[in-house]
């Protein structure tokens, strides 16, 4: 059921479409960033379900993916992973090791994804490189290409990514997650996350519509 209404809001998704049909500008690179930061949350889901090496797996696979599509935001899954064992090593002092032992191992096999091709752009291309790397970090010091706006941009947007009527319920859907949550650690790292994202890209000084 969930999979389902998940489905139903994408799809009905008026920036989903948008972005679908090359309306709105970096639409491949977007949603691509969407469905494997997307993936990799779910899979950790799934792994904090039933723990298995598979789940473990591709969470790796899905965050190095989105890291090789738009950098570092795509490790937004071991944020939440880390934040999880935080809250939870005084009620599980036993399972601490097992914890720390896959998220280390999953954050590993992210990096051997990624790095490689860090390495490689680094060592045929250092010119190039190296301003394409200045050039991500004048994103966070300065309007690039002049796409400016005040710190609250992004919750200005929210109307137009989620629809002026989905805007008034996503407040109230977020109260009921933390409080309806059979699993309150879980309700609290999705909250975070969500936090998370607005914060940074609130103090990012280059704003765009599709960031958050």
């Amino acid at each position: 059921r969930t999979g389902y209404l998940a489905a139903l809001l994408m799809m009905s998704s008026w920036i989903m479409i948008e972005l679908v049909s090359g309306r709105q500008e970096m639409e491949h690179n977007d949603l691509s960033f969407l469905f494997y930061v997307s993936c990799s949350i779910w899979a950790w889901m799934e792994w904090r379900t039933r723990a298995s090496w598979k789940w473990l797996l591709l969470v790796s696979i899905f965050s190095g993916a989105a890291v090789l599509c738009k950098w570092l935001p795509g490790l937004l899954v071991f944020g939440a992973w880390g934040l999880t064992i935080l809250l939870e090593w005084r009620s599980k002092p036993t399972s601490l090791s097992a914890y720390l032992t896959s998220f280390s191992l999953a954050f590993l096999l992210s990096c051997f994804l990624f790095l490689p091709w860090q390495f490689y752009i680094f060592s045929e291309f250092p010119e190039e490189a190296r301003r394409s790397y200045d050039f991500n970090i004048q994103h966070f010091t300065f309007p690039v290409d002049g796409h400016a706006g005040p710190w609250y941009y992004h919750f200005e947007k929210i109307s137009y990514l989620y629809g002026s009527v989905m805007q008034w319920l996503l407040l109230p859907a977020l109260v009921v997650l933390y409080f309806k949550a059979g699993n309150k650690t879980n309700a609290i790292a999705f909250l975070v996350m969500i936090s998370v994202v607005f914060v940074f890209f609130s103090i990012s000084q280059t704003k765009a519509p599709c960031y958050t």
